[in-house]
């Protein structure tokens, strides 16, 4: 997505937003009071939301041939990394979306309103909706329907002793439609509409001794160093098997990473 091309409707700074309100017509019920709305909300409840398509992307930093001595008879030359195109990405299953998202966007899904006036809500699954305590935030248009998110997501130094930050953004634009909808299988609820939402994660690493930070990745990767008590770094092999198992992102290159991303469309 071209973030010049799009509406940013809210700026994130973190993981999670927080919602204490349970949606109720026409009012809004927060502890044990039930509070009347002078705009009463229309928009919370159960919309179909179905993932569609996933994509992943890596983006490696291109490493020139190495030359050989003169002295040397001249080898088969190598291929030369496209420089000009150093990013490589590749479709997969829905079912390798990230628990991180897949366990709040799920098909059904509830949507559910945390200001009317700011155009703040939240989505999760039906089964988190009765409590709400937290929810994939997002904000909306209540003229047009609009869904949209963009900022930074979180950044965490990767390696305490090292000065390298894996900053992670996300991009979302959608469309809430509200319309008489069939039942989905298995869900015996009313349904509003359906959710349309093309939502993209980007991690990128940032810092002066990245390239050491992810040297220590690889050394891991291939047993060269003991990790297990690393976090940070067994983590981050857990989201790049992903990127591996697609071939988008060769194993003899994590040292040269730059960043990583995965686009999924809802519809």
């Amino acid at each position: 997505m071209d973030a010049r091309n799009k509406k940013a409707w809210m700026l994130v700074t973190g993981v999670l937003a927080l919602f204490s309100a349970i949606f109720l017509p026409g009012c809004i019920y927060i502890g044990t009071q039930t509070v009347a709305q002078t705009n009463p909300d229309t928009f919370s409840g159960y919309y179909e939301m179905a993932p569609t398509s996933l994509s992943v992307c890596a983006t490696v930093e291109a490493q020139p041939p190495s030359p050989s001595p003169s002295s040397s008879p001249s080898p088969t030359p190598s291929p030369t990394p496209d420089a000009s195109n150093p990013t490589q990405c590749a479709s997969v299953n829905t079912n390798q979306i990230p628990n991180s998202v897949a366990q709040y966007l799920t098909d059904p899904v509830a949507f559910i309103v945390a200001d009317l006036s700011s155009g703040s809500a939240g989505m999760t699954s039906p089964a988190n909706a009765s409590t709400a305590t937290s929810a994939f935030p997002m904000n909306f248009s209540t003229a047009t329907g609009e869904l949209g998110l963009l900022g930074e997501w979180n950044s965490d130094v990767f390696i305490s002793t090292l000065d390298c930050t894996l900053s992670t953004y996300v991009e979302a634009q959608g469309q809430l439609n509200q319309s008489a909808t069939n039942f989905t299988t298995g869900f015996n609820g009313p349904l509003h509409g359906r959710i349309t939402l093309d939502l993209e994660f980007t991690q990128t690493f940032q810092g002066n001794d990245c390239p050491a930070a992810l040297q220590a990745v690889s050394n891991c990767y291939f047993g060269i160093s003991d990790c297990s008590k690393n976090t940070d770094i067994t983590n981050l092999l857990t989201q790049l098997e992903m990127y591996f198992q697609a071939g988008v992102l060769d194993d003899t290159k994590i040292s040269n990473l730059q960043n990583f991303s995965y686009e999924v469309i809802y519809q």
